[in-house]
């Protein structure tokens, strides 16, 4: 493999910085391509290429200046720590110091009073940090990368973000994501469905990727909680939990192989048994629900039956549905 470059090109850094901070309007697409590439970044939006070559010591020059100014008071001293760590969290998704930066950068972007006791421009800025931010993140998990879309540190990152200002997050991407929601008002209910679909696609660039379904799991109780109270819902209905496990279901059968999708498959069935138990006292609501779970074990053994399937993640997934008694 060809050694990386002894310099860099002189425009090679500001051009990926350029393209990572602040994060795009879109989603990136960023590969790492081969060593064997000419040493120059490849940016043609939204699919950003990086050589191997040329990013490590891109990496060792951001770690040189994010050092440097960590500690800085100066505005561009600051500036220049936070475009660092963006870099960094490219090459090493793990970096917890580079992470944790980021995330005082947010806390100091919405500062420290409540939203509703700001002024309106900076609870604008406050917002537009966070979305950023989870663009940010959305663009490295769920790029075709080595190691992000399966790294604890940034899963736990979004997680943080969506619980310390989820009043933000939901509403601004209600804003901009119209597609996902019934209506403008349903802002929970599309916020949940677009961040299911980044862990779908997060598993498809990992298998088995089991830190995002947990992230999928915390994100649900949250928004089911203390979440959905911010934007005045106490609990996702049991319309929007049957789409949602339409959506895993069917995914699983794309990858019958990942048993990480199939637990949260039945993850998610365990909820909507539980919402029958809870808010669905009528019989012919109760029988609806044995109905809606007995039809997605129906599909799965006819799945089974029809390409002789033999996986023990499935056999695992029919299993499991004995412990919610329904009948295999």
């Amino acid at each position: 493999m060809p050694s990386p470059p002894s310099t860099i090109p002189n425009d090679a850094y500001a051009q990926l910085i350029k393209a990572l901070h602040p994060a795009p309007p879109k989603i990136l697409e960023i590969e790492i391509l081969p060593s064997t590439y000419p040493p120059k970044i490849l940016h043609d939006f939204p699919a950003l290429g990086v050589p191997k070559s040329l990013l490590i010591p891109l990496y060792l020059q951001a770690r040189t200046t994010f050092s440097a100014h960590l500690s800085s008071h100066d505005p561009d001293s600051y500036h220049a720590a936070l475009q660092a760590t963006a870099i960094t969290l490219l090459f090493d998704p793990n970096h917890l110091t580079a992470a944790n930066f980021r995330k005082r950068h947010i806390q100091r972007s919405c500062g420290k009073e409540a939203e509703k006791d700001r002024r309106a421009q900076d609870a604008e800025k406050g917002t537009e940090a966070v979305r950023r931010e989870l663009m940010f993140l959305e663009s490295l998990v769920t790029s075709p990368l080595s190691k992000h879309a399966k790294s604890s540190t940034l899963w736990a990152q979004r997680l943080w973000i969506v619980q310390s200002f989820f009043g933000s997050a939901a509403r601004d991407d209600a804003g901009e994501e119209t597609i996902w929601m019934t209506d403008m008002g349903d802002v929970v209910r599309g916020f949940w469905e677009r961040e299911l679909v980044i862990v779908m696609k997060a598993g498809e660039r990992h298998a088995r990727n089991y830190y995002a379904w947990q992230y999928a799991r915390r994100l649900f109780s949250f928004v089911c909680s203390e979440g959905a109270e911010l934007v005045g819902r106490k609990r996702l209905d049991r319309r929007s939990l049957r789409e949602s496990i339409g959506l895993v279901h069917g995914w699983c059968l794309m990858h019958p192989r990942d048993i990480s999708g199939w637990a949260f498959g039945v993850f998610l069935l365990e909820q909507l048994r539980g919402a029958g138990d809870a808010g669905y006292g009528e019989e012919d609501e109760r029988k609806g629900l044995e109905d809606d779970i007995g039809r997605f074990a129906s599909e799965t053994k006819d799945f089974v039956r029809k390409y002789q399937w033999r996986g023990e993640s499935i056999q695992w997934f029919l299993e499991s549905m004995k412990t919610l008694g329904i009948d295999v």
